[in-house]
């Protein structure tokens, strides 16, 4: 919840992705990024975090491989907090049976920084998928193990072999 979603037109209000990280760090720093939003998908025995982006060709990569460094990093409390509460709005409104979602939300109310930087630090390392779709002549040949070092690196800068601008 606190990654976030957006697209270029994402100003609304509550719900529409304005307080997200990714709004406030990429698609309101980088005006040419049309649209981002992080979504997980959890299995049994695995799971995927994704950050689908669409912009021209340019820093994208980068910008967003240092959105997956911050999951990581610092967490305000007051984002935490707005965090939990659109999640549990979400759970509540989204489930019909009522001990189920008063039992996740009991779970997430105790959810604390520290576990959602032990959780990203564990996602962190492990080996980055990239899916790429349309014009791709002006976009850098960044492999799966340069955002890996990038990832590690904890600066999430690729190497500038591998960067459009300097």
């Amino acid at each position: 919840m606190m990654t976030g979603r957006g697209g270029s037109f994402s100003a609304g209000g509550l719900g529409k992705g304005m307080f997200s990280r990714l709004y406030l760090n990429a698609l309101n720093r980088h005006r040419w990024m049309y649209n981002a939003t992080f979504y997980r998908h959890s299995y049994e025995d695995t799971g995927l975090l994704c950050i689908p982006a669409s912009a021209d060709p340019g820093e994208m990569v980068e910008i967003i491989t240092k959105e997956f460094i911050f999951m990581g990093g610092t967490v305000d409390a007051v984002e935490l907090e707005r965090a939990k509460t659109q999640l549990t709005s979400m759970l509540m409104m989204n489930l019909e049976s009522r001990p189920l979602p008063r039992a996740l939300c009991t779970l997430l109310r105790n959810v604390t920084p520290e576990d959602l930087k032990r959780v990203a630090s564990k996602v962190l390392r492990g080996k980055p998928v990239v899916a790429t779709l349309g014009d791709l002549t002006d976009l850098p040949t960044c492999r799966p193990e340069h955002i890996q070092t990038a990832l590690l690196s904890k600066k999430g800068r690729l190497r500038r072999t591998h960067r459009l601008f300097r």
